[in-house]
């Protein structure tokens, strides 16, 4: 019934309302097949083909690089079918059906169903005529193109019509259309102008009250006004959000088979918010986005306290991983090809990921810059940062440090005073898995700590007995002590020792919980909950924990080539925190053919990591703590604390890591021989008091960190609340109270500084033949110099962007403001400013934006204010029969384009018109609400998305939204500038059947009816204006009424029938108007 009414509701009231409408098509379809052509084609066909099918050898008289020469063919017939993959012989050939090419063997999935593709789009071919110049230097063709000339201000046209134009760029619009011998269009009127500016602006429809204040403000700065508040909205830096976010391919996950999810991503989502709203300058947007970690002066967030220069990094993590790849090196290159493809068309409107594989067909690029660029990407690597300010992260760090001292000093004083009677206690102590709460190891492992003598010996008769029994045990002991040390002087190559800080300064490390130094033997973590105090006494090297466990660390060797079967780690930790051994800067890496392991035992050990299979790969070791890995644990805990320590790191070939060489069991062995158990046990005291003395001045060696840390561990010492002074007990308390008040660090996905290198160019774009290393720079043609050899260049990279003289990016980024605003770019390939791309309609009124752009201080707000108060902003949408004639493009902007609202603000604006939105700003992406199960396994989320807009939308590569995909949200593969905007069966469809939308229009008919009215007219009227921010005619109102009352009742039955209104509601969200913006 309701269907059948729907459509009966849709004819009626489409007939009332007709609006010249185009079917949009996108300008930037045959670019973006090009641009597969050379991302994803043409790069196989050189690497596997070109060499038996090309210039130098023409097997089977068959060429395959050039489209004349596959349509031509070899002696089989021509190699494609345009449109069709089936009948095509090299499609044939590739899948090994019949023929069995390339000889090397067959390539990759996703390399065959590339060509597929590609024969399928009609195996499009740049015009290689267009590269007639390549044969001059990069210079000189950068010299020869408009998009690398500087940009100068040009003086705006004379034109002859003095009565319309606002503002200069005007005078350049007007100037083009007097050319053409054409006037531009009336103004709008104030309701499609105001519902205009509104949806561009913030991405949802004016108030009805809004509306008719504007309408009836006749004051000459009406629409001024307007504006200026519209720009100091909150909801202006969620919609342009949206916008940037497009441009850096915005996710929450890696894609790919498991689609892990990216921590916190969704604080970058929020920075870019914050930062449109605050009118940051473009410029130091730019730089934050390349090399926010390293700025001298980060810009900090007084009010948040949170460093947001930081953040801008995130985007370079927003990249897609393979599924534990075989091929690390292969992944990354995969990775960095997409970082650097982001890079340039988003800053700067080039696709320089053409130049992979060799010099750039068209634009002045060569394969050098390429991999000037790769290096600078991968000399970062990929982690969580924390984005706190220090002084907000290290909450009563000072306190803490000095409660820690007088707990070290009133604790170890207490052991001294309490002289244990340790011949009473040593007999029986708890084991020391026991008292660390965990299951004995099984089988045990034979007895070597220090009370291993003391078992032996203890029954034994004083004298020639136990004399005899000593040198027996100690002999015994001593044997197996020189056996592990030979052991561990043979076969193991010690890369790293952190008892002293020349390898501690190779590492690198983030993180409040990092100490500037490796700690010296007898530091100790202070227990938060339980009797107990302290945990034990760790020997020398690097701990992240050892304030709170909630601090923070990331600690990263140098990059270095694998070359043994074996890499041990001596290491500690807890709670998740893990080791491993990242290979190729594969991020996702967490056990198999990635080393890795999560730390679990609190007490220093040798763990070992298999790496035959990455033997000859580069690889870095990292440890991090849990909340700061960058990949999230299943099953962890929520509470933010976790810990990691690190002593030594060897390398070796054979299966078995180094061993405990006992030293603390050799202190024992020094000295003459006892003669009984009494002296025995008077050793063990003499030993233990001269550990705590040096504890308490920190002076212990490890082997006497050992040694107490026994004692302590087994609670041979008083160490619980029970056992000590009230004094001592007070200590520990308040340092538990002050340690609950530390704040849990706020993490962002984000570049992590590590070893600098400049990157072999890989031959023919084939990573496994490696060519010269190319010096770290930007771009030839804009004259970059080499970076800095102790830096990824990075920095560099963000300062020749965001630099006032480079010529690309004041450009690309007011046309992408302008395509937003006008409906297409003065470019209309707004991601592509090269050959392959469209020249400028007006370049100079390109030119006078770029360079008012620089002047204005970078403003994007200032700059978006002079575009939307231009009189050709605010034109009407209907042509003059001329400029149909003339322009049927309307390239010229005779008069606004009609144009569909973007996914996002549909969605929005169903919320918003029904009175569901939640205006709350920022916080954690809300899982997307599906009818079946999401193919990445993930959660569902409510059907109205907790109400909040669409920018908060959770977005997971292989789970998006499906309403906002079918109004053609891109996958966030790479840079999408422009949106396709099509119009397909689906999205009526989507309006009509999907329980969003049906939902809300029941949620808005509740409102209607709740809300009461003594007139179906009123509310009718006020349905309007607020769906579609314009009263309705007198036709559309009578027919609406018609269609209530014949289902609905007459007028006493009607305004109570909230079904009636809920069809009502959901017609007119069905509306092509509703849709689009005139």
């Amino acid at each position: 019934m309701l269907r059948s009414r729907m459509r009966d509701n849709r004819n009626m009231l489409f007939a009332t309302r007709l609006m010249p409408l185009c079917l949009a098509v996108s300008v930037s379809a045959q670019t973006s097949d090009l641009e597969f052509f050379e991302n994803k084609v043409r790069p196989v066909l050189v690497r596997s083909c070109q060499g038996c099918h090309g210039p130098k050898v023409e097997q089977a008289g068959l060429r395959l690089d050039s489209r004349a020469a596959l349509l031509k063919g070899g002696t089989r017939g021509p190699a494609v079918t345009p449109g069709d993959p089936n009948a095509s012989l090299v499609v044939k050939a590739v899948r090994h059906d019949g023929l069995k090419m390339p000889l090397g063997g067959k390539l990759k999935l996703e390399e065959i169903e590339a060509i597929e593709t590609w024969v399928r789009q009609g195996a499009l071919w740049p015009n290689e005529a267009a590269t007639a110049g390549s044969a001059k230097s990069i210079a000189e063709r950068a010299r020869e193109y408009w998009a690398f000339q500087p940009v100068i201000k040009p003086t705006p046209p004379a034109v002859s019509r003095r009565d319309w134009g606002r503002t200069p760029v005007d005078t350049f619009i007007l100037a083009a259309l007097e050319r053409a011998k054409l006037a531009p269009s009336p103004p709008a009127d104030r309701a499609t102008l105001i519902r205009r500016v509104t949806f561009d602006l913030t991405g949802l429809p004016p108030k009805p009250e809004e509306t008719v204040a504007f309408m009836n403000d006749p004051s000459p700065e009406a629409y001024s006004k307007v504006v200026d508040r519209l720009l100091k909205s909150a909801r202006f830096g969620e919609h342009w959000a949206r916008h940037w976010m497009d441009l850096v391919r915005y996710s929450e996950s890696h894609g790919s088979q498991g689609d892990f999810d990216l921590p916190y991503a969704w604080r970058y989502r929020d920075y870019l918010i914050r930062a449109l709203n605050q009118d940051v300058p473009y410029d130091q947007l730019v730089r934050e986005h390349l090399a926010g970690d390293l700025l001298a002066r980060p810009r900090i967030n007084v009010r948040e306290s949170i460093n947001e220069s930081v953040i801008g990094t995130a985007h370079l993590r927003m990249v897609e991983y393979g599924y534990v790849p075989v091929d690390a090196l292969d992944d990354q290159f995969k990775v960095v090809d997409n970082q650097i493809d982001v890079i340039s068309k988003a800053f700067q409107g080039l696709t320089v990921s053409c130049a992979r594989c060799h010099d750039h067909k068209f634009d002045p690029i060569g394969q050098k810059d390429f991999y000037a660029l790769y290096g600078i990407l991968a000399s970062s690597r990929h982690g969580q940062r924390v984005i706190d300010a220090p002084e907000h992260v290290n909450l009563h760090r000072d306190e803490l440090v000095s409660l820690r001292g007088s707990l070290r000093r009133e604790l170890g004083r207490t052991w001294l005073a309490a002289k244990p009677n340790l011949s009473a206690e040593l007999p029986a102590p708890p084991p020391a898995a026991a008292a660390a709460g965990k299951k004995p190891a099984d089988p045990p492992k034979p007895d070597c700590g220090p009370l291993a003598l003391w078992r032996e010996l203890k029954d034994l008769a004083p004298g020639d007995a136990f004399r005899a029994g000593w040198e027996q045990a100690a002999g015994n002991l001593k044997k197996d002590i020189d056996e592990r040390r030979e052991f561990n002087a043979n076969g193991f190559r010690r890369k790293w020792n952190f008892n002293g800080g020349a390898d501690y300064k190779t590492w690198f490390l983030t993180g409040n919980g990092l100490p500037d130094e490796p700690f010296r033997a007898g530091e100790f973590h202070v227990l938060t909950e339980g009797d107990r105090l302290i945990n034990g006494v760790y020997p020398a090297g690097v701990y992240q924990h050892l304030l709170s466990r909630k601090h923070s660390g990331v600690f990263q060797s140098p990059r270095f080539k694998i070359d043994s079967d074996s890499i041990s780690l001596r290491v500690l930790g807890g709670n998740f925190a893990w080791a491993r051994v990242v290979v190729e800067n594969y991020a996702l890496g967490n056990g198999g053919i990635y080393p890795a392991t999560n730390l679990n035992d609190d007490t220093m050990r040798w763990i070992r990591f298999d790496t035959k299979y990455r033997r000859g790969s580069h690889a870095y070791i990292e440890l991090a703590a849990l909340e700061d890995r960058a990949r999230s644990a299943a099953g962890a805990p929520a509470d933010g604390r976790s810990h990691f320590g690190l002593a030594e790191v060897v390398f070796h070939d054979g299966d078995q890591p180094p061993k405990e060489e006992l030293a603390a069991t050799a202190l024992l062995l020094e000295g003459a021989a006892p003669a009984s158990t009494a002296q025995l046990s008077e050793r063990y005291n003499t030993i233990l008091h001269r550990c705590v003395e040096a504890w308490i001045e920190g002076s212990l060696s490890d082997a006497q960190a050992a040694f107490l840390d026994f004692f302590v561990r087994n609670d041979l010492l008083p160490n619980s609340k029970k056992q000590v002074p009230e004094a001592v007990a007070a200590l520990a308390d308040k340092y538990r109270v002050l340690e609950a008040e530390v704040p849990v660090p706020r993490r962002v996905p984000a570049a992590m500084t590590g070893t600098s290198f400049d990157q072999p160019l890989f031959v023919r774009g084939n990573h496994m033949n490696p060519g010269p290393p190319v010096p770290r720079r930007y771009l030839e043609a804009l004259g970059s110099p080499s970076c800095d050899s102790d830096q990824s260049g990075r920095l560099e990279l963000g300062n020749a962007i965001a630099s006032p003289s480079n010529p690309l990016t004041s450009r690309v980024m007011v046309n992408r403001l302008w395509h937003h605003l006008f409906g297409s770019g003065i470019v209309r390939t707004v991601d592509n400013f090269g050959k392959n791309g469209e020249r400028p309609s007006h370049p100079e009124l390109l030119d006078y934006l770029a360079a008012k752009f620089v002047e204005q201080g970078w403003s994007v707000k200032a700059m978006i204010r002079l575009l939307v108060t231009s009189s050709v902003y605010q034109t009407s949408s209907t042509p003059s029969a001329d400029a149909t004639l003339l322009d049927s493009a309307n390239g010229l902007l005779q008069h606004a384009r009609s144009r569909r609202l973007p996914a996002e603000s549909i969605r929005d604006a169903i919320l918003s018109i029904s009175g569901e939105l939640d205006p709350k700003l920022y916080g954690p992406g809300i899982d997307v609400y599906y009818t079946g199960k999401t193919e990445s396994g993930g959660k569902v989320g409510p059907l109205d998305g907790a109400r909040r807009r669409s920018v908060y939308q959770r977005i997971k590569r292989n789970a998006q939204n499906p309403f906002l995909e079918v109004f053609d949200a891109p996958k966030p593969a790479s840079t999408r500038g422009q949106r396709d905007s099509t119009n397909v069966p689906a999205q009526s469809l989507a309006m009509l059947n999907d329980p969003f939308v049906i939902d809300q229009a029941s949620k808005w008919a509740s409102r209607i009816v709740a809300d009461g009215g003594t007139a179906a007219r009123d509310r009718v009227e006020r349905m309007f204006l607020r769906a579609l921010g314009r009263r309705g005619t007198e036709a559309e109102i009578t027919a609406s009424l018609d269609y209530l009352t014949r289902d609905g009742g007459e007028e006493t039955e009607l305004l109570s029938n909230q079904a009636a209104w809920q069809d009502f509601a959901h017609s007119i969200f069905n509306f092509k108007e509703f849709l689009y913006l005139r």
